[in-house]
């Protein structure tokens, strides 16, 4: 027989806002429950990065808005996954939902800024430099001193050597 948690997370998966509520119904605690004892994705981990704006946004957020700061086993938040994947829609409503999670500092330092050059998510980086407007948070500097104007640099070199051996090659 197949868990609640089991069939919150397929329902992540898919996308399925009906199942969702249905489950909600049911146990109107599992998203708190799923959260405590989960080491790794949250469904809106798992819906995020699938991109399922529907079931992000009409119900998990309205149930559990602090499940934005909700890190999976990487360290990343839904947000990250979001800008990651470049799923603009998404990250827009994560950051209404809770604009703390966008300040979460991951791995190495770096900040969702710096996940969206080293990702070439242009669009994600975009729209949270607008949104956020915090010069401190547009400069900050991951572990190794840089920017996001650093690593653009790095990010279009190493783009550079790419294309140059591959074009040496046929």
């Amino acid at each position: 027989m197949e868990t609640m948690e089991n069939m919150l997370f397929e329902a992540a998966a898919e996308g399925n806002v009906n199942s969702l509520k249905k489950l909600l119904q049911e146990d109107p605690i599992i998203l708190d429950r799923v959260i405590v004892n989960s080491y790794s994705d949250t469904p809106l981990h798992v819906a995020a990065i699938l991109g399922h704006i529907d079931f992000v946004v009409k119900v998990l957020l309205p149930a559990d808005p602090l499940m934005c700061l909700a890190r999976d086993r990487n360290g990343l938040t839904p947000l990250h996954l979001a800008a990651i994947k470049g799923w603009i829609e998404t990250v827009k409503q994560l950051v209404q939902a809770n604009r703390d999670a966008a300040q979460v500092i991951v791995g190495q330092g770096q900040t969702i800024l710096h996940l969206c050059v080293k990702y070439y998510q242009i669009e994600a980086l975009k729209h949270l430099v607008n949104t956020i407007r915090d010069q401190d948070f547009t400069n900050c500097k991951d572990s190794d001193g840089n920017t996001i104007l650093h690593l653009t640099i790095a990010v279009n070199k190493l783009r550079e050597n790419l294309e140059s051996k591959t074009k040496e090659k046929l």
